[in-house]
């Protein structure tokens, strides 16, 4: 399989993976701050882990539900961070909002790699792989020279070439 331009969804699971993890182990810490049930706590936390084993390049739905989950993220502990604030040394906000870099990073990267393979699936994209990878023509010493006012084959190669784009 071709590598596609700008695949990130490794970076996205190792985000996604130490978002949990960081969930995980300061909710013992933080379950009096926050305000809804642990239960769902532990499921998006399952939800990270499951996305993050699923992320690949072939599956496009999977790449748009990283793009979901990490702005949820991000909204969710953003917003937590900024209204719960009362002072860099609280461990709640300093966990909220190292979490909310970690999301607006992973959505960043997912909303790349989404553009990539989409990208990598236009034309554009197919003719320029195919331009870059082409062998450049050269003329052998034995291929005939051409006669005054006649191209050459590497001149004829070249005005259609550019004839065509």
């Amino acid at each position: 399989m071709e590598p596609i331009p700008h695949y990130y969804g490794d970076t996205v699971r190792k985000l996604f993976i130490v978002c949990g993890l960081v969930m995980l182990i300061t909710l013992p810490f933080l379950k009096s701050n926050i305000s809804s049930p642990i239960f769902y706590s532990l499921l998006f936390i399952l939800v990270l882990t499951f996305l993050a084993g699923l992320t690949n390049p072939k599956q496009k739905l999977v790449m748009v539900g990283d793009i979901i989950v990490s702005m949820a993220g991000f909204i969710l502990f953003a917003d937590q961070a900024v209204t719960e604030f009362s002072g860099f040394f609280n461990l709640f906000f300093a966990t909220n909002f190292s979490l909310a870099v970690l999301f607006i990073t992973a959505f960043y990267l997912s909303v790349k790699t989404t553009r990539g393979v989409e990208f990598s699936k236009s034309v554009a994209f197919n003719v320029y792989t195919r331009i870059k990878k082409a062998k450049p023509f050269r003329a052998s010493e034995d291929a005939p020279k051409a006669e005054k006012g006649e191209l050459t084959e590497l001149e004829r190669r070249q005005k259609r070439f550019l004839r065509d784009e």
